[in-house]
């Protein structure tokens, strides 16, 4: 059956479109890379890969060795111009020119890199360091790190600066130097970032970094306390941070006998007495600065001890009867000597003596029945004792009267008792 020769006509032009487009989906060329960089003056070799039409080169520089295999043509271009040059892998596809286009970019290694850094940093001062690079192309590629041992302690790039050829660049970097930096590895690292897996770096020569510290004011602890008693033990000690470590000295208030520790940090005192009273002045020193601080060590001389437990004399005893008199003497041991206090039930009719340890009391009344405390006390302490009285009515109302000879002996027992 023979189709009409319209319809022949129109499947024919259809099939010429889908075959068309068919060619053009499969025609194609590639240069394996789009961005190449190549140290300036030498050989770039390229090659581009193609399916269709064998292309050709085109390029504003110099071109060599050109060779092809199956499907695939190279050349090689000497790379001796600053500014980025475009290759290109041209086919022609009949109607169509597919084009392929590589950059090739001239670089150049720094032909050194120089760092200026002071091999002594004061710790806690802000330090500078100058990383120069010489003859390094491109800049805009260009990163240049400080170093510490092997780690980044600062980064300046040079990212979108127009510069061709080669140059020489000098930064200078700040940081504030600290107790990590002494005896560490300082250098400058000039790194070509050119988009490659290979290390593109140059470094500059190592500097060990000794950091140093003046001396801080000293801090100097006492133990047990800055305040002792005669014939105990103390130890003061100075320390003060610095680098080098600080040598220590002391200046001692007196002569006496004390022993120091081997680093003469420590004033050691193994027995006080008075004479080691007064100003204690520890002076740390370094090579780069001295300081000095000073404390107050008080001995405390027979230091004494709290009173005792007070004895009560009383006349004529613990049971009065109304009308006679009664006498309470109160003493104590202690250094130093101790002072007197009274709680009693009245003080109608009582009189005390000056250092009030005694108590007089003419004529007995029931007022005066109860318990009476005496309390001595100095600084070291407090003791009390009691003791209780009763006062009782006289028999039938009838007012004894003691004989003179016994009231005589009874008032010089209690000042015998004052003496």
């Amino acid at each position: 059956m023979e189709l009409p020769r319209d319809l022949f006509c129109v499947l024919f032009y259809i099939c010429g479109i889908i075959h068309t487009g068919w060619s053009k989906e499969q025609c194609n060329v590639q240069i394996v890379s789009t961005q190449e960089f190549v140290p300036f003056g030498e050989w770039a070799l390229l090659n581009c890969t193609y399916n269709c039409s064998r292309p050709s080169w085109e390029s504003s520089l110099k071109m060599m060795n050109e060779q092809e295999g199956d499907h695939w043509v190279s050349t090689e271009v000497l790379v001796n111009n600053w500014e980025e040059s475009s290759i290109s892998c041209i086919s022609d596809a009949g109607e169509e020119e597919l084009k392929s286009t590589v950059t090739v970019t001239a670089y150049a290694l720094p032909s050194k890199v120089e760092i200026d850094l002071e091999e002594e940093l004061e710790e806690g001062a802000q330090h500078e360091v100058a990383c120069t690079v010489f003859e390094v192309a491109p800049l805009a590629n260009l990163q240049i790190s400080v170093m510490r041992g092997g780690k980044v302690v600062d980064t300046l790039t040079f990212e979108g600066d127009p510069s061709k050829g080669k140059n020489s660049v000098s930064e200078t970097f700040h940081f504030t130097v600290s107790r990590r930096d002494n005896l560490q590895e300082f250098y400058c690292q000039a790194n070509l970032q050119l988009g490659t897996t290979e290390e593109n770096m140059v470094e500059s020569k190592k500097i060990m970094v000794k950091t140093f510290a003046k001396p801080e004011y000293p801090d100097i602890s006492i133990t047990p306390d800055t305040s002792i008693k005669e014939g105990e033990s103390v130890t003061l000690t100075c320390h003060s941070d610095g680098l080098p470590e600080p040598e220590y000295s002391w200046e001692l208030p007196s002569g006496a006998h004390v022993t120091f520790s081997q680093d003469s940090s420590q004033v050691i005192i193994t027995k006080a007495i008075s004479e080691h009273r007064g100003i204690y002045l520890c002076m740390a020193k370094n090579k780069h600065g001295r300081v000095r601080s000073e404390r107050v060590l008080d001995i405390i001389k027979n230091p004494g001890a709290q009173p005792d437990t007070p004895y009560i004399m009383y006349s004529p005893g613990t049971i009065v009867t109304e009308g006679e008199s009664l006498n309470l003497t109160c003493f104590s041991g202690g250094v130093p000597k101790p002072e007197y206090s009274w709680a009693i039930p009245s003080k109608d009719h009582v009189s005390f003596s000056a250092d009030k340890t005694g108590i007089f009391i003419i004529k007995a009344s029931s007022a005066h029945n109860g318990t009476y405390k005496c309390e001595a006390q100095n600084v070291h302490g407090t003791a009390t004792n009691h003791v209780v009285i009763s006062v009782i009515g006289q028999p039938n109302g009838v007012i004894h009267t003691k004989p003179r000879a016994i009231l005589l002996i009874s008032t010089l027992a209690i000042i015998l008792a004052l003496i």
